[in-house]
């Protein structure tokens, strides 16, 4: 995500369907609610990943098990993120 919002705002904006600075301020306000401490298990999800993982669900409707190859996250966690995030 970092490399396509740096590289090509117009492809974010595609992607995602809203710009980068919207991103940045709907990050800034539902990020705090979001974020997970870390554990000695495994590190949590950023923020910033979960909200795009969520606007993307939210945009394409593709189902969870086509979107754990392009995100590298697991469909049982998509679905907790995005409940977590809506």
């Amino acid at each position: 995500m970092v490399e396509l919002r740096n590289e090509d705002h117009a492809s974010f904006t595609n992607f995602l369907r809203m710009s980068p600075a919207m991103f940045d301020e709907l990050l800034a306000r539902v990020g705090p609610r979001i974020t997970k401490q870390y554990t000695f298990y495994r590190d949590p999800l950023e923020p910033g990943m979960k909200l795009a993982l969520t606007l993307r669900h939210l945009a394409s409707g593709n189902k969870y098990a086509s979107m754990k190859f392009g995100w590298r996250v697991p469909h049982y966690n998509q679905s907790l993120v995005v409940r977590e995030v809506w």
